[in-house]
């Protein structure tokens, strides 16, 4: 909504002279696209064509003389957030190679439709899919621009209404972004709804887990080690690992072990230690002196 007075005046009267509170006129401009409370600088009657065409995303002729003389004074959509409205949320998280289209929706609507403006930044499109309830009404590119649109049998419930998988890019290309949207009720009411971007983790073409959610976490599962050959005892006389010596025909028989014991056996000490399975069951250890 746009007021202003046709001319200025003095006191009760119109003011038949030049004077500036004759020429000096109101202009006060509202609406959901306008940051409230913001004083306007310049303009005059001229320019009010200009502002209405500005206000609903109508390019002006180059016939008219009249300009936008503040533009602070109106939000972009991704701005609107800043004052607080009791409407939907629509969100997109991207990265280079996949974008999903989010909904947070109200109780008190029906929601039938979204048409949304998303730039692609470079992007080409690879392929679109869409829950069951959700159709694909319109999806068209032009000036690097995804218009698509999307048609519900109900009110959407899933977690993404819209997978976007692009072609493959440049990871330093500029992240995607929707612009503009605007929700549909089942009774013909248009909502201009609330717009978050959100950047996700970008994926690699050698890292890509097949989820296209864009996480990097995820890690190739880990393979076991390959035994490695038993070291050759150190005949120097600085080897803490020598051979086992051979047994004493006096020493005591030696037990056999009644538990369960979990034994971590390295290469290493491998020729510490002489096995003699006696049973299936249960295993002989003959340790060399001097090991823990």
């Amino acid at each position: 909504m746009i007021a202003n007075a046709d001319h200025g005046g003095w006191k009760l009267d119109h003011g038949q002279n030049t004077e500036r509170s004759n020429t000096n006129i109101f202009i006060g401009i509202g609406g959901e696209t306008i940051d409230s409370g913001r004083r306007l600088k310049g303009g005059s009657n001229a320019d009010i064509s200009a502002l209405i065409l500005h206000a609903l995303q109508v390019k002006k002729p180059s016939s008219m003389t009249g300009k936008v003389f503040d533009s602070s004074a109106f939000l972009d959509q991704t701005q609107l957030t800043k004052k607080h409205r009791d409407v939907e949320d629509v969100t997109l998280k991207a990265n280079n190679r996949h974008a999903q289209l989010h909904l947070k929706t109200k109780a008190t609507n029906q929601l039938r439709s979204l048409d949304t403006r998303i730039d692609l930044a470079g992007r080409t499109v690879d392929q679109i899919t869409t829950p069951a309830g959700t159709k694909i009404l319109r999806q068209e590119v032009k000036d690097g621009i995804l218009s698509l649109t999307l048609g519900f049998d109900k009110q959407p419930t899933a977690d993404a209404l819209a997978n976007i998988k692009f072609a493959k890019t440049s990871k330093t290309a500029k992240n995607v972004t929707i612009q503009k949207a605007m929700a549909g009720t089942d009774k013909g009411q248009e909502i201009l709804v609330d717009l978050h971007n959100e950047a996700t983790p970008n994926e690699s073409d050698n890292n890509n887990n097949g989820n296209g959610n864009g996480n990097n976490d995820h890690k190739p599962t880990p393979q076991p080690e390959k035994p490695g050959k038993p070291e050759k005892p150190n005949h120097s006389g600085n080897d803490t690992n020598k051979p086992a010596p051979k047994p004493d025909q006096n020493q005591a028989p030696i037990t056999h072990c009644q538990r369960q014991v979990r034994l971590i056996i390295t290469p290493a000490i491998l020729t510490n230690l002489t096995t003699d399975m006696v049973q299936p069951t249960k295993l002989k250890l003959r340790v060399a002196s001097g090991m823990p």
